[in-house]
């Protein structure tokens, strides 16, 4: 294939394209971020 490129496939771009691809179902599916649980605290690092 002329003008065809290669990427090496590391640990990073996986997850970059698994994040991208997760995030384009949830917007087809209409699905929303999971919420915080209550018994979740937000302010843990203060």
């Amino acid at each position: 294939m002329y003008g065809a490129e290669t990427w090496i496939t590391t640990t990073t771009i996986i997850k970059k394209v698994q994040v991208f691809i997760n995030s384009c179902l949830r917007k087809i599916l209409n699905i929303l971020q999971q919420q915080p649980t209550v018994g979740e605290n937000k302010s843990a690092s203060s």
